[in-house]
C-alpha cells in the first residue's frame, strides 16, 4: 500500500536540536526545494500566549535568567539517570538532555565556547574529512555564527577584546559577549591571574588556555537557542529567522522506530503509531542518548544484545552505543561577605514580587524581539567567566597515573595547547537545596564549574527493554581510568589556590571559601570526597554513533554520517564525534548539521540556497 501524499516526504530528521535544526535549515533553502520534515519529540518553545505573556511556560528558557527554573522542570528536560556509578561509590547521576524545539540549546547555559583547534583537527584526521578540521572545520563555525561584538560596559575593555577575525558576522546562528556582567567576574579573573593562568581577550580564539569572559548563544537579551534562530513561524516569540514552508515541523512526536525494507531506511513510526515516508533519506538527530536507542530499538545495533531482548536484527553494528565520551563535572560554592563588589542575587530569586517585575521588564523591552531584553535576567544567566588551563609537564609528569598511559594518550596530554580543565564561573544565588554557614549571612554566593577534558573513561547507551517507553541505561564509567581521577583531584587543589589567594581575602571571604562538605584537603580526602559527592554528570556527550574512516574498528559512521552496511539514513548530531572535544557541545552539533547538510544535497544534485557546499 503506497503512503499517502501527506505522509511523504524527501527527507525525514528526528531530532529538533541544533544539528538537526540547522541541518532542517539548510535543506529548505536548496533548489529545487525539497519537502522536509522536521520531528521533535518533546513541545513547542516557540508558542507564544499573547493573552498573558508572562505566564508562558517557554519563557523559561527564553530569558536567560530563568535557566535554573528551566533546567529543574521536566517539561523541557528529560532527565536521564546514570547507572550506579561503581567507581563513585554506586552513586546514580542525573543526566540532564533537552526535548523541544532546539533540543539541548533550549535547557543549557548558552556558553559559546568552540574550544580548540587542535581538537577539530584531530577528529578531521580520525575520520579523513578535512571539513571537520582546523581550517575548514574552523571556517564553517565562523560562516554559520553571528557574532555581535558590543560586549560588556568599557570597564571591562581590559578584559575583553575579541579578534573579529575568529569570529562570523554573517550568519544565523547568534552569539556574543554579555553586556551585564555577572557579580564578581573581575575578582575571578584576577584571582587566576595570581595562579598563572593568563588573561585572554577572546576565549574563543581557538587556543582557549586562560581566562576570560565567555561568549553565549544570547542575542537581543534572549536564548539564543537552535529554535529561537531557525524554526520561528509569524507570531512566535524567537527573534531568528522565520523557516521555509518547504520544512515542516511536527512537535510532540516521538519517533519509536525506523521503517526498513530490507537494509534500506524508509521512513519512521511514531508512537502514536502514524508512519512517514522519505523517498531519499532519513537523518537521525536525536542526540548521543536517544539516537543509539531509537537504532537499538529499530534491530541496529550488537547483534548478541538486540537478539537478548527479542528485537528483530536488521543490522549488525557492534559500536552502536559505544564509546561514550562526556566531561565530567564537580561544583563547588565560594561564599563571599557582603560586599558591593559582589552582590548576591539571593534578593531577587527569594523575593516573587521582585521576580515578577524584573521579568515583565525584560518582556517589556524584547518586546517579542522587536527590541532587546534587559534588566537583572540578564545579568543572572548571559554571563560568565572561564579559565581553561595546563598544568605543568613536570608536575604531570611526576604522577604516578602518568605511567598508567600508552603513548595515544601520552600524546594527548602532551600538546601543549590542549587543556586539562575548565573552570567556569557563573551565577550568584543561592541554589535550592544548599545552606550557608550559620552566623555568615549577610553573603554573597557564586558557583564554580570544574570540567575535567580529555577524559579516558569511555562508557556505553544499551537498552534496558524493548520497550520505547523504557529509558535506556546510560553508564558513562566515571573514574573508570586512574588518570581522570589524577586530573580531578588536581584541579580541585587549583581552585582552592585560587580562591584562598589575595584577591579573595580582600574580599572577606568566607573561612577561603565554601565546597560542600569537603573536610579533608589532602590528595586521599579530595578523592574520598569526588567518589562521595563531588563528582557530578557530564553535560557534553558524544561518541555513541563514533564516526571513522575505513578500517577504525570503532566506527559506526563515515564522515558523511552514513551508517557502514545500510542505505537511506545518516546520523546527524554529537553521537558522531569521535574525539572528547575541549568545547561546549552545541558548536560540536551545529558543525555536524552544516557539514552533513552539504554532503547530503551534494549526493542528491541539489543546490545550496546558501552558497555553501
Amino acid at each position: 500500500m503506497c503512503p499517502a501524499e501527506s505522509d511523504h516526504y524527501d527527507f525525514i530528521i528526528v531530532g529538533a536540536g541544533p544539528a538537526g535544526s540547522y541541518l532542517a535549515h539548510r535543506l529548505s533553502l536548496a533548489s529545487p526545494p525539497p519537502r522536509i520534515l522536521l520531528l521533535e519529540a518533546g513541545p513547542d518553545t516557540l508558542s507564544p500566549t499573547p493573552d498573558s505573556p508572562s505566564t508562558n511556560p517557554n519563557l523559561k528558557s527564553l530569558i536567560p535568567g530563568m535557566f535554573i527554573e528551566n533546567v529543574s522542570s521536566q517539561r523541557l528536560n528529560y532527565m536521564y539517570f546514570t547507572t550506579p556509578q561503581k567507581d563513585l561509590n554506586n552513586r546514580t547521576l542525573i543526566y540532564h538532555r533537552g526535548k523541544g524545539l532546539g533540543g539541548s540549546s533550549a535547557l543549557n547555559y548558552m556558553a559559546w565556547v568552540k574550544g580548540y583547534l587542535g581538537d577539530f583537527q584531530s577528529w578531521a584526521e580520525i575520520v579523513g574529512d578535512s571539513a571537520y578540521g582546523a581550517d575548514e572545520g574552523w571556517e564553517r563555525i565562523k560562516r554559520l555564527e553571528n557574532f555581535d561584538p558590543n560586549g560588556p560596559p568599557d570597564v571591562f575593555d581590559e578584559f575583553v577584546k575579541p579578534d573579529l577575525n575568529n569570529h562570523g558576522r554573517k550568519g544565523v546562528i547568534h552569539n556574543g559577549s554579555g553586556k551585564r556582567v555577572v557579580p564578581g567576574l573581575k575578582a575571578f579573573i584576577e584571582a587566576c591571574e595570581a595562579v598563572g593562568i593568563a588573561r585572554t581577550l577572546d576565549v574563543n580564539s581557538g587556543h582557549p588556555i586562560g581566562v576570560g569572559v565567555v561568549q553565549h548563544s544570547v542575542w537581543k537579551g534572549a536564548r539564543s537557542s537552535a529554535a529561537t534562530q531557525l524554526l520561528n513561524t509569524p507570531g512566535d516569540i524567537g527573534a531568528g529567522i522565520k523557516r521555509r514552508e518547504n520544512l515542516v515541523v511536527k512537535v510532540e512526536s516521538k519517533v519509536e522506530r525506523i521503517l526498513f525494507d530490507g537494509k534500506t531506511a524508509v521512513g519512521v513510526e511514531l508512537k502514536s503509531g502514524e508512519k512517514y515516508y522519505a523517498s531519499k533519506e532519513v537523518i537521525i538527530s536525536a542526540g548521543f542518548i536517544d539516537t543509539p536507542k531509537l537504532l537499538l530499538l529499530s534491530g541496529v545495533g550488537p547483534k548478541k544484545e538486540l537478539e537478548k531482548l527479542g528485537i528483530k536484527v536488521i543490522h549488525n553494528s557492534p559500536n552502536v552505543g559505544k564509546n561514550l565520551l562526556d566531561h565530567s563535572t564537580t561544583l563547588i560554592d565560594p561564599i563571599f561577605k557582603q560586599d558591593l563588589e559582589i552582590p548576591t542575587g539571593n534578593a531577587l530569586f527569594a523575593d516573587p514580587s521582585h521576580l515578577e517585575m524584573e521579568k515583565e521588564r525584560w518582556l517589556s523591552s524584547y518586546n517579542n524581539g522587536a527590541g532587546e531584553g534587559s534588566g537583572e535576567l540578564i545579568r543572572f544567566g548571559a554571563s560568565a567567566g572561564v579559565a581553561f588551563f595546563k598544568f605543568p609537564l613536570s608536575e604531570r609528569t611526576s604522577w604516578p597515573e602518568w605511567n598508567l598511559l600508552n603513548a595515544t594518550q601520552k600524546a594527548l596530554f602532551l600538546d601543549s595547547k590542549r587543556p586539562d580543565t575548565e573552570l567556569f564561573y557563573f551565577t550568584g544565588w543561592l541554589p535550592s537545596g544548599r545552606s550557608i554557614p550559620e552566623g555568615e549571612t549577610p553573603n554573597s554566593y557564586a558557583r564554580i564549574f570544574l570540567l575535567h577534558q580529555n577524559q579516558l573513561a569511555r562508557g556505553e547507551i544499551i537498552l534496558a527493554s524493548k520497550n520505547p517507553d523504557d529509558p535506556p541505561v546510560v553508564d558513562p564509567r566515571y573514574f573508570e581510568h586512574p588518570m581522570d581521577v589524577r586530573i580531578a583531584v588536581e584541579t580541585v587543589k587549583m581552585v582552592l589556590k585560587i580562591f584562598r589567594g589575595k584577591r579573595y581575602k580582600n574580599l572577606k571571604a568566607v573561612n577561603g571559601f565554601y565546597v560542600n562538605g569537603l573536610d579533608d584537603e589532602s590528595d586521599a580526602g579530595i578523592e574520598r570526597w569526588l567518589r562521595e559527592r563531588g563528582l557530578d554528570q557530564g553535560y557534553h556527550g558524544m561518541g555513541t554513533m563514533r564516526m571513522g574512516k575505513e578500517g577504525d574498528p570503532l566506527r559506526v559512521v563515515d564522515s558523511g554520517g552514513k551508517i557502514m552496511g545500510l542505505k537511506g539514513i545518516r546520523i546527524a548530531d554529537t553521537s558522531v564525534v569521535p574525539v572528547v572535544m575541549n568545547n561546549h557541545a552545541q558548536v560540536s552539533a551545529y558543525l555536524v548539521g552544516d557539514v552533513i547538510a552539504g554532503k547530503i544535497l551534494k549526493t542528491w544534485g541539489l543546490k545550496p540556497g546558501d552558497g555553501v557546499e
